[in-house]
C-alpha cells in the first residue's frame, strides 16, 4: 500500500511540476518563437507536458500538421510522462537512455505513419458554404485502432503473466 501511494504521489508530482514549468515558460515568453510555426506552440508544449500540447493543437489551421504533431506527442508522451515512467521503473535495470531513444523513435514512426496515411486517405467534409472543404476528424479509424491496441495490450499482459515464471500465491 505504501509503495502504491508513493507511486501515485510521484506521478502527480511530475504532472504538477511540468505544468507549472510550462506556465512559467509561457508567461516569460521563452516559448514565444514557437507560435510562428503552425502547431509549433502545441508541439513545444507537448514535448514538456502531453495534455497541454494535445489540447493546444489547431486542426482548423493545418489539419495534417495537427494530426502528425498529435501522433508524435501521443507516441512520445512528453518529458513529464517520461519522468513518470522512469520514476516507476527505477531499480528495474532498464537502460534509461535506450528507453528515451525508443520513445523518440516511436514518436517519429507514429508521425511518419500518420502523415503517410493522411496522404493516402484524406479526410474532408463540405461546409455549408459549399466549395470550401474543411478537414475533420473521422472517429472510425480511431475506434478501430483503439480496439486493436486494447486487444494487443491485453494479449501482451496475458503472455507476460503466463511466461514470467512467477507464481502468484502458491500454497504448500
Amino acid at each position: 500500500m505504501k509503495s502504491a501511494v508513493q507511486s501515485t504521489l510521484n506521478v502527480c508530482g511530475y504532472v504538477v511540476l511540468f505544468r507549472v514549468l510550462l506556465r512559467f515558460l509561457s508567461l516569460t515568453g521563452a516559448l514565444g518563437w514557437c507560435g510562428s510555426l503552425p502547431n509549433g506552440q502545441a508541439l513545444a508544449w507537448g514535448l514538456l507536458e502531453l495534455t497541454s500540447g494535445v489540447n493546444a493543437l489547431e486542426p482548423g489551421r493545418d489539419f495534417t500538421g495537427a494530426m502528425v504533431c498529435g501522433a508524435f506527442l501521443m507516441a512520445f508522451g512528453g518529458l513529464s510522462v517520461q519522468c513518470q515512467t522512469l520514476a516507476l521503473l527505477e531499480g528495474s535495470g532498464l537502460d534509461l537512455r535506450s528507453a528515451l531513444l525508443g520513445k523518440l523513435a516511436h514518436g517519429g514512426f507514429a508521425a511518419l505513419w500518420t502523415w503517410a496515411l493522411l496522404g493516402l486517405f484524406p479526410v474532408s467534409v463540405e461546409t455549408m458554404a459549399g466549395s470550401l472543404p474543411i478537414q475533420t476528424w473521422n472517429w472510425l479509424p480511431l475506434a478501430v485502432t483503439g480496439g486493436a491496441w486494447a486487444v494487443f495490450l491485453l494479449s501482451l499482459g496475458w503472455f507476460v503473466a503466463k511466461h514470467s515464471g512467477k507464481t502468484a500465491g502458491k500454497r504448500v
